[in-house]
């Protein structure tokens, strides 16, 4: 069975293609011109990012030119209309050291430990690799564990990500 692939054969589908998976595939005719179509449109696609993204950031410094963290208006043309830009500022926390810091402020006293609680906010973080290995635990205390962070654990697949890769030189 051909695939239209020309480096070798594809898995067959598990599933039946989606509707609009079948309507691309009709609106381009062939899986390689739908590969082709793709590829040009994820070049176009980084090229106008990195385009918009230079000018996003001169038209910001023109129209803003003493800028203040968070949104802000600008006049443009006289009929009321305005520009408006919101500038984040990104605050990250050093994971290491944060927490023998935390633990300090808390040492100065009560107070100081009841600002620092609120200042510092901890997430939780699923250790992938943690977790694979719990999957393959088939003891008693393993199902348990898979059992108590299920209550708490959501797995949403996430949008799928594609590369083309040259062929390794010879």
């Amino acid at each position: 069975m051909s695939d239209g692939w020309s480096t070798g054969t594809a898995a067959p589908h598990v599933k039946p293609l989606s509707p609009g998976a079948q309507a691309a595939l009709g609106k381009y005719g062939s899986e390689d011109a739908l590969l082709l179509a793709w590829t040009t449109a994820k070049s176009n696609l980084d090229v106008a990012k990195e385009i918009e993204a230079a000018l996003r950031v001169v038209v910001f410094e023109i129209k803003f030119p003493d800028p203040k963290e968070g949104t802000q208006r600008a006049a443009i043309g006289n009929a009321g209309w305005n520009i408006k830009a919101t500038w984040p500022q990104n605050y990250n926390l050093d994971k290491e050291r944060t927490e023998a810091v935390q633990n300090s402020m808390c040492e100065l006293g009560v107070k100081q430990e009841l600002i620092a609680d609120r200042l510092i906010k901890w997430t939780p973080e699923l250790s992938i690799k943690e977790y694979r290995l719990l999957e393959k635990d088939t003891t008693s205390e393993g199902m348990q564990l898979r059992m108590m962070l299920s209550s708490v654990l959501e797995i949403k697949p996430g949008m799928p990500q594609l590369e083309i890769e040259k062929p390794k030189a010879a």
